[in-house]
């Protein structure tokens, strides 16, 4: 019953999200990472492709939905192969099976220290844009694990060699270049921040409010 439940709501929140999709940007704020899925099955009706920004790579085997698997759950039942590629990830946080290949899809990931030589990140983005399919849906995944500590502590896997909020921002404008080249409105996501767990100062709930600001003005 209570799979049943999660399906219905997944559903009923993929519905509400295609609706708000159109000519605008959209930014979907959501708890743990499993609440991208709702938004992937939204655009499931061209081929998705994900530039997600984390420290694991959330490609989890189990069968259960959760945070830790919501790309192996969408691209089970995908009308179309999914497009993953992965930044920011921690080689030491992920076990081996969550590098398999995907059953359909193509992942590619890299390294955080590969995200400090700007060479490789430029050429990194550039391999994702000339894959796409024409008619693709291009969605920019932050999960704020990703981030240095220092700037964003509130999240339950405080990251002691983050990204800092400057790469993020290029990322973040490179994504959005990406998007008008296309005719596409930018589609994002930001995933993780626990608010329960951020500073008296909130420091890191103003780290992703500047983050947002950014990603929209």
């Amino acid at each position: 019953m209570e799979e049943q439940g999660f399906e219905a709501m997944l559903e009923q929140q993929a519905q509400t999200l295609r609706s708000l999709l159109g000519a605008h940007p959209l930014i979907h704020l959501g708890g743990g990472h499993d609440h991208i899925l709702p938004l992937l099955k939204a655009l499931d009706e061209t081929p998705v492709c994900v530039l997600n920004v984390d420290a694991h790579l959330d490609t989890r085997m189990d069968p259960e939905p959760h945070s830790g698997n919501p790309f192996r759950q969408f691209e089970i039942n995908s009308k179309f192969p999914l497009q993953l590629h992965q930044v920011g990830i921690h080689p030491y946080a992920n076990a081996l099976s969550t590098q398999t290949k995907l059953s359909r899809g193509e992942m590619q990931i890299l390294w955080r220290r590969e995200c400090d030589d700007a060479a490789h990140v430029q050429s990194f983005l550039l391999r994702l844009e000339t894959s796409l399919p024409a008619n693709a849906r291009v969605v920019f995944s932050l999960d704020c694990d990703a981030l240095m500590a220092s700037d964003v502590e509130a999240v339950s896997a405080p990251n002691h060699d983050g990204l800092s909020l400057s790469f993020v921002r290029h990322l973040a404008a490179a994504y959005r270049d990406l998007c008008a080249r296309r005719g596409q409105p930018p589609i994002w996501g930001i995933y993780e921040y626990n608010p329960l767990y951020d500073s008296v100062s909130s420091r890191g709930a103003r780290a992703i409010a500047g983050l947002m600001y950014d990603m929209v003005f």
